[in-house]
């Protein structure tokens, strides 16, 4: 999801840079508040991190058990 914002907003930015526009205030408003939203899923996934890649070693190993 992270991702996708940020590509989005930088193809935002990157066409008003080419058109030689200055977004409008309500469009610069938001474009802030996207990048806070990122920073704010990268900070969480950087935390959260370790335990996610024990969850998925969980997973995985439940779903063997089962398979088997």
């Amino acid at each position: 999801m992270a991702t996708e914002l940020k590509r989005n907003v930088k193809t935002l930015i990157l066409m008003y840079q080419r058109c030689g526009k200055q977004p409008q205030k309500a469009r610069l408003h938001d474009i802030v508040r996207t990048i806070e939203m990122i920073k704010a899923i990268e900070v969480q996934f950087r935390q959260k991190r370790f335990l996610i890649n024990q969850w998925v070693t969980l997973i995985c190993r439940y779903t063997s058990e089962i398979v088997d």
